[in-house]
Parts: C-alpha cells; structure tokens; sequence
C-alpha cells in the first residue's frame, strides 16, 4: 500500500521535494516486501526453503527486467507521470490480490508469533549478516563496475558488453534456483561453501584472463551462478537457526546486510580502483578475497534446524 501510494504521489507532485517525500514513502513500502516475501515463503514451503528463497530471487530479478522494458514504453509513449501512475496502478492490484490470498491463509494460521527482537539476534544470525555483507560486497561491486571493465579494459563494443551483462543477470536466477534446490537436498552450508571455490576462479579467470566477448560471457556466468548463493541461501540458512516464528526478522536482518553492501560496494570499489589504477586488478580483488572470507563465515556457523 505505501509502495503503491508512494508511486501515486510521485506522479502527481508538482515540486522537487514533493517528489522526494513521495519517493521516500514508496522506498519505506518497498522496504517492508522482501524480508515479509522470503519469511511468507519459509512458512509455505517449511521443508524447502531454499527453493522458496531462490523462486524470489529468480522473479525479482524477471521483474526487475520485464519491469525496465515496460517501464521504458510508457515512459517514451506518455512521459514519467504516466509512467508513475501506471505503476501505483499495478502495485495497488497486486496488494489488492496478496490481499486476498493472505487473509486465507491467515485463517488457517495457528496464530504464532514472533519473541522480541533480540531473542532473534543471535550470533549465528548476526554472523550471517556479516557472510552477506561481505558476499555483497561481490555481487554489488561487480554489478557496478563489471560493464565498465567491459567497455574500457576489454575494449568490448556497447552491444557486446550489453549481452555480457545481460548473460550475467541471467546466470544469477538459473543459479539461484539451481543451488536452491540442491540445497533443500544437500543441505544449506554444504551448498554454500561448495560454491565458494568455483565462485572464486571464475571471477579471477574472467576478470583478469579473459578477453574475448565469447569467453567472457561464458567466464561471468559461471561466475554468476556461483554467486547466486547472496542472499537467498543465506537468507534460508539463518532462518534455520532461529525458531520459525523469527523468520521475518532473520530475512530482515539479512536483507539489511545486503542493501547496506550495495550502498558501500560501488563507493570502496571505485576506490580501489582509483587507489591501483587498475580495474582489472581492482574487480579482482573485490570478486575473490572477499568471496572467500564470505565463506569462512558461512563455515564457522553451526548448521541446525528448527521445525516450522
């Protein structure tokens, strides 16, 4: 409600700061749906909850790229107001059906509900955090500067370097769903720190060996499958250690983690990249070591399980 009424006010404000405190409201709203999305989910499928967390992954980012393509007809066609509103429209929808398919299940809850808030911060969920911290600081800090190694280092053309990325995005929701999956039958940590390894050569083999628009495509989606673990694996894997009462809260806790990497990454990536005057030599260094610190973090929680 507020992410579709925030949309709304944006499209018809008529100021800059108007526009800021619409699009301040819609950021609030949006920021309530992933962590209250991926504990929906663990309460679902309490036996698979890798699955449930890697099926959001693999549809935000559908969205994210249906969404953009959409977004930019409208946008060319009727300008950003109608873009705006047209947007709250859809959302108000979709609230409208979550709406409907939330009170039946509700109706069929036991009524459960969550300890306070720092029975839920343990030390295996706030290690975690830490994990997709630094995890993030991979997948936002390449997602920021991987287009531009493409374009000056690797000497791609716009085009090129436009379906390198696009394979990368893609490469992200088959892995997801894939170690999602394996997972749910191997096991979370097992998974994670599985993927470590090839994670870590792919990133240095196409980041610093690869050159062609070939082989750096098929070097970056390894890559990205490998990575596809950040968040939604580690997002299953705290809320495993908690009580599932505390889902929401180990999925926010998470998730915050995750944004507050994406916020960092770009900024001490550039900065790295300023610092060695190298780009190549920067994304290197931000797509290997920390991935494998991600994974000695990932290594020091104790795996456990408590039932839905």
């Amino acid at each position: 409600g507020l992410l579709a009424l925030g949309f709304a006010a944006a499209g018809v404000s008529s100021t800059p700061l108007a526009m800021l405190l619409s699009l301040a409201v819609a950021g609030l709203g949006y920021g309530f749906i992933p962590p209250s999305l991926y504990a929906l989910m663990s309460d679902l499928l309490p036996g698979r909850r890798g699955l449930g967390a890697s099926l959001v992954s693999v549809f935000y980012g559908t969205g994210g790229a249906i969404g953009s393509v959409f977004a930019s007809r409208i946008l060319s066609a009727l300008g950003w107001r109608a873009t705006f509103i047209t947007i709250a429209a859809m959302v108000a929808a979709h609230m409208l059906l979550q709406c409907y398919q939330l009170w039946n299940l509700e109706a069929k809850s036991d009524g459960r509900r969550g300890a306070a808030l720092k029975d839920a911060l343990t030390l295996a969920v706030l290690v975690l955090a830490l994990a997709e911290f630094i995890g993030g600081m991979v997948f936002w800090g390449s997602a920021a500067w991987t287009a531009k190694l493409l374009r000056s280092a690797k000497a791609l053309t716009i085009i090129e370097a436009g379906w390198v990325m696009g394979t990368w995005s893609l490469s992200y929701m088959i892995g997801a769903l894939f170690l999602g999956h394996l997972s749910d039958r191997l096991g979370r940590k097992p998974v994670i720190l599985a993927s470590a390894f090839p994670a870590t050569i792919a990133a240095f083999v196409s980041f610093y060996i690869l050159e062609t628009p070939a082989t750096l495509a098929f070097g970056i989606f390894i890559f990205g499958m490998f990575i596809a673990p950040a968040p939604s694996l580690i997002i299953a894997f705290a809320q495993e250690t908690i009580a599932a009462t505390n889902a929401g809260t180990a999925s926010g806790v998470i998730l915050a983690a995750h944004y507050g990497a994406a916020i960092t990454a770009p900024v001490l990536t550039a900065r790295l990249i300023t610092g060695t005057g190298n780009i190549i030599v920067a994304l290197t260094l931000v797509s290997t070591i920390p991935w494998l610190l991600f994974a000695c973090l990932v290594a020091s929680v104790r795996a456990s399980h408590h039932p839905a």
